[in-house]
């Protein structure tokens, strides 16, 4: 089953037509950040799943820096951040480092977007809940679903 999905991946156009970003790579707080586009423009921050790392989100995404201020964190233990111990790696560990990154780089002055694909996609919930005043609107992709909010609570803590 592996096998074949394997080979069902690496031959797909979306796979094939991926490209490597272009922005540039910072250290902001705790985290290797990607940012690119206006640094006055609107903050759209985007959330890498499990297993990966701000580089899922490649050169095609960049077509936002147009409009707005791309910024893609490693989440810790990930990527260019896999050197980063912040204690625990729960769900309040991520969000702060995030929180960290956004202050280093001076973007918490503006409601941002803020996008998660995955585990991502559960922090990007929480790191919204956790910060309304700094959220303007929450994308996500393929988010982990729960059949109850007690098993969506489970599942967080887990993280």
């Amino acid at each position: 089953m592996a096998t074949a999905w394997t080979g069902l991946h690496a031959t797909s156009p979306m796979v094939r037509q991926w490209s490597p970003p272009r922005g540039e790579h910072v250290r902001a707080g705790a985290l290797s950040v990607r940012v690119s586009g206006a640094p006055d423009r609107q903050p759209i921050v985007l959330l890498h799943g499990l297993v990966a790392s701000g580089d899922y989100f490649g050169r095609a995404f960049e077509e936002i820096t147009r409009d707005a201020r791309l910024v893609v964190p490693d989440l810790a233990g990930f990527g260019r951040s896999r050197d980063v111990t912040i204690g625990s790696f729960g769900i309040d560990a991520h969000c702060a480092a995030v929180d960290g990154s956004l202050a280093a780089l001076g973007m918490l002055d503006r409601p941002a977007v803020v996008g998660g694909h995955s585990m991502g996609a559960m922090l990007a919930l929480w790191w919204a809940a956790r910060n309304p005043s700094m959220v303007e609107r929450v994308v996500l992709w393929s988010p982990l679903m729960q059949p109850s909010e007690a098993a969506a609570r489970s599942a967080l803590a887990r993280l």
